[in-house]
């Protein structure tokens, strides 16, 4: 018998809106059929000579089915491994139970790719792009108006195309979160007394205030440690700032002098593998890569609720 079992959990329902988004589109881009959708489900039949695949969220916000495979070619066995591949960072559990094996090769041979490439990509919301600027306090200084006011496009060939991600919607993302969503800016100070805050070590104010780099790569570096769910750890810390360099370099196109162990290596060569076939990004791809790369970086981003 041919046959996937499979079961998974969101972790809210904002999650169960984007797995279903990421299931409807995965099934116009593959030809498959769609049976019947709603706000919590959806049964798509991937091949008229195999069972449908039901992926309908219980009030536990959790699914489950069996599909069998066996009277279907064996091409579309093979899409539904990679169907739940890509609806797969987007859950809080996934199991996949393959009767053939073939799951299991499969998952093996992509991780080993993933480990060279950016290759799953979340769902953005569009309200997470904050395309106007964030709020000063009055007491700002110009340093810190300047660095909240900077603005250009990295599409714009007058910039040399080597600028991956949108600066502004990046930095914005980063502000608007560590002020909790406030729509108000990260000042220096309240960088310094939240790196503190975190047992982190933090340059002081007037740093920041001249080098701006400094003040976005410890930004980044806050973020992640916020919004990673892995224990407090020197890896944890070591990651952080990984993924905080990283997005230094592909927002304002700096190369890299030198590697400072494997995983900062792979980081920038898949970045810069991903700049040479996509080009710059615009902000809505900007932020899909943002959230790629923190578990590209082995963050565990925390759920969203």
């Amino acid at each position: 018998m041919t046959t996937i079992a499979y079961q998974g959990t969101a972790a809210s329902m904002d999650h169960v809106h984007a797995i279903l988004a990421k299931v409807q589109q995965f099934t116009l881009t593959h030809g498959w059929k769609v049976e019947s959708s709603g706000s919590d489900h959806m049964v798509v039949t991937p091949h008229p000579r195999c069972e449908s695949i039901a992926i309908c969220f219980n009030s536990k916000l959790r699914f489950s089915d069996v599909t069998k495979t066996v009277y279907a070619p064996v091409e579309t066995h093979h899409e539904i491994a990679e169907f739940f591949f890509e609806i797969k960072p987007l859950l809080k559990r996934l199991r996949v139970d393959d009767d053939t094996g073939y799951w299991y090769s499969f998952l093996e041979e992509r991780l080993k790719k993933k480990s060279r490439e950016l290759l799953v990509f979340p769902e953005v919301r569009q309200e997470e792009i904050i395309s106007g600027q964030l709020a000063l306090p009055a007491y700002a200084t110009p340093a810190e108006r300047e660095f909240w006011t900077l603005d250009f496009d990295n599409r714009n060939p007058y910039y040399g195309n080597d600028k991956l991600l949108h600066y502004a919607t990046i930095r914005n993302k980063i502000g608007n979160d560590l002020t909790n969503g406030s729509g108000q800016a990260l000042t220096t100070a309240d960088l310094v007394a939240q790196q503190e805050a975190e047992g982190l070590f933090t340059y002081d104010s007037e740093f920041y205030q001249m080098y701006h780099l400094h003040y976005f790569r410890d930004m980044a570096a806050l973020w992640a440690w916020r919004n990673s769910s892995n224990k407090p750890t020197e890896i944890k810390r070591n990651r952080c700032n990984t993924f905080a360099y990283a997005l230094e370099r592909v927002t304002d196109g700096s190369p890299a002098d030198a590697y400072g162990d494997k995983l900062e290596r792979d980081v920038f060569l898949a970045l810069d593998k991903l700049l040479e076939k996509e080009g710059p990004a615009s902000p809505y791809r900007s932020l899909q890569i943002f959230y790629a790369l923190l578990d590209f970086c082995h963050l565990n981003r925390k759920d969203v609720h």
